[in-house]
């Protein structure tokens, strides 16, 4: 039997002035899409004893491409 994530809609909320400030952050808050195998991708080396911090990181190293969507 497979297992996963429930479907649920994740509302990300920020303020109009901070989504307007063309902050890095802010497009990272509204670019910033996860799916499940990317969660489970960073838990496994997490679970695997990496700590959450290299974890991140491993998985941004991977996938520039995605991160650099994120911020467009």
């Amino acid at each position: 039997m497979a297992c996963d994530y429930p479907t649920y809609t994740l509302n990300k909320i920020i303020s109009k002035k901070f989504a307007d400030s063309g902050s890095p952050a802010a497009k990272l808050a509204k670019g910033f899409k996860w799916t499940n195998d990317d969660q489970n991708s960073v838990a496994t080396d997490i679970q695997g004893g990496m700590s959450p911090e290299a974890a991140a990181k491993k998985w941004v190293d991977a996938h520039q491409e995605t991160v650099t969507s994120w911020l467009k």
